[in-house]
């Protein structure tokens, strides 16, 4: 019994359509981090204050290097996010409908960050980079006047502008792109509900998006030790963890949007067909001729009708449920390691 239109056969792309992987993303993240570190420390090294002298505060030196992990993850975090849509768009080449033209165009647009996305991020980045002082805890009322500026406050200061702009670009971008993802669905050839795994590409751009989000909020949550649970760590993780679930589902909507219109039009079909076979089962009894092939039939449609009904409309399977909690573990785990590591680091540094 045919159900469902037979699969459209794969589109043809030219290899050179379709771009390279991301070049390790967290070593990049690394690597950045690992630099401004040891930039903070060789400027506590001339001034002779901790951990290379007595003067200062290590609890000051620790946010500082908190600052370079924030910019060094979201520079990682960007290429992990943009470098792998555009891969995504590439793999869904197949389940398009699109002209070679038309697909080669969606690929290099895709991870490509707009100006007007930039000036945006760094508005955005510099507001938050300077309210950021009054609502962290420190208790200074006029955090930004130099003149009470210690060796490590200036590097709070010079590093929270970058952080705040790359971390508020990451969201930007991954909206954006996540929007993108959401909107090529539309594009998609007619779904046969039976074959969804042509739709993967649409929930790994979910799961990576949620991915990095979870990262950002489990930087952030370094904060806590010492600081506490200030006003600015609040807004921050609750502002991310509700990102982190609108970037897993944007890319997400789509994709929704067809399977239940397939879904809806499958079941319409199935309705028709069940109907049509029960006026006849019900013809043959009332003839008093027991029709076991339009029972079966009959037995058949209704069998296929529970089984559209079981089918996902958000392309999600256990496997990608059991990710996504995993990930809204990290930042607990996060939040609970803060003052072990920070104790240790402490103690290594600075005795």
């Amino acid at each position: 019994m045919s159900v469902s239109a037979p699969a459209p056969p794969p589109l043809t792309r030219a290899r050179s359509a379709v771009p390279p992987a991301p070049a390790r993303p967290w070593l990049l993240a690394a690597a950045v981090a690992a630099g401004l570190t040891a930039a903070v420390l060789l400027g506590q090294l001339a001034v002779s204050r901790v951990p290379f002298g007595t003067a200062g505060e290590p609890a000051d030196v620790r946010i500082a290097i908190i600052h370079c992990l924030m910019i060094g993850y979201a520079v990682g975090a960007l290429r992990f996010v943009l470098g792998g849509v555009q891969r995504r768009v590439a793999a869904i080449a197949p389940s398009l409908d699109l002209a070679e033209a038309e697909h080669r165009s969606a690929i290099a647009a895709a991870g490509r960050i707009g100006r007007r996305t930039l000036v945006a991020a760094f508005v955005a980045g510099a507001v938050i980079a300077f309210a950021g002082p009054y609502l962290s805890g420190e208790g200074d009322v006029t955090p930004w006047d130099p003149s009470g500026w210690s060796a490590e406050v200036v590097w709070h200061r010079v590093l929270g502008l970058p952080a705040a702009v790359l971390l508020v670009l990451l969201g930007i971008a991954t909206v954006i792109e996540s929007t993108r993802m959401s909107r090529l669905a539309a594009r998609l050839r007619p779904i046969d509900l039976l074959r969804l795994e042509g739709l993967t590409p649409f929930t790994q751009q979910g799961l990576a998006n949620a991915l990095a989000g979870v990262g950002a909020v489990s930087v952030f949550l370094l904060f806590v030790y010492d600081q506490g649970i200030t006003p600015l760590v609040m807004i921050a993780s609750v502002a991310t963890t509700a990102a982190v679930v609108a970037a897993l589902l944007l890319p997400l909507r789509g994709v929704r949007s067809r399977i239940r219109e397939a879904k809806a039009r499958e079941l319409a079909w199935v309705d028709v067909a069940a109907a049509a076979a029960r006026d006849r089962l019900r013809a043959a009894v009332a003839a008093g001729d027991a029709d076991p092939a339009a029972a079966g039939r009959l037995s058949d449609l209704l069998a296929w009708r529970a089984t559209v009904e079981r089918i996902r409309e958000w392309p999600l399977d256990q496997s990608a449920v059991a990710r996504v909690v995993l990930y809204l573990a990290i930042p607990l785990l996060s939040w609970l390691a803060s003052t072990l590591l920070s104790a240790l680091f402490e103690r290594a540094l600075f005795g």
